[in-house]
């Protein structure tokens, strides 16, 4: 069985930008209560270096979905993806333990992400903290 690849972005708040992850630390110091942690970015520039590690609490960490759009771009949780009628949200539903597409239009409309044909008609339009979703 081919393993699925396993990777993060993060949106800095702070700076208001997007990184890939290249690890990350988290340290619990006072019970269950209070969590910090670290991120580090996968190149040596900005913020989140070996040197400067961004916060746990100033970022926001996304996970790859294992898709790509037509445009062979990676897909991560968090994205905007468009075809020439609508947009959809992609995020991670914690109840169904899935990646779920949400239309960004007034109907809302939810689906398994892996129900769209998006290999070849959708591609990734922005994000929600760059470009936002319609609300």
């Amino acid at each position: 069985m081919k393993q699925r690849e396993i990777k993060l972005r993060a949106w800095h708040e702070p700076t208001k930008r997007m990184f890939p992850v290249y690890t990350f630390s988290i340290n619990q110091q006072c019970g269950t209560s209070c969590i910090y942690g670290t991120v580090f970015e996968d190149t040596m520039n900005g913020v989140g270096t070996e040197t400067t590690p961004a916060r746990m609490d100033d970022c926001i960490l996304m996970q790859f979905t294992g898709m790509k759009d037509r445009d062979k771009k990676e897909i991560y949780e968090g994205d905007l993806i468009s075809n020439v009628h609508v947009t959809f949200e992609i995020y991670w539903d914690n109840k169904l333990s899935a990646f779920r597409a949400k239309r960004t239009d007034e109907t809302k409309t939810q689906k398994y992400l892996y129900e769209l044909p998006i290999s070849d008609k959708y591609w990734v339009s922005g994000n929600v903290f760059q470009i936002p979703a319609e609300k």
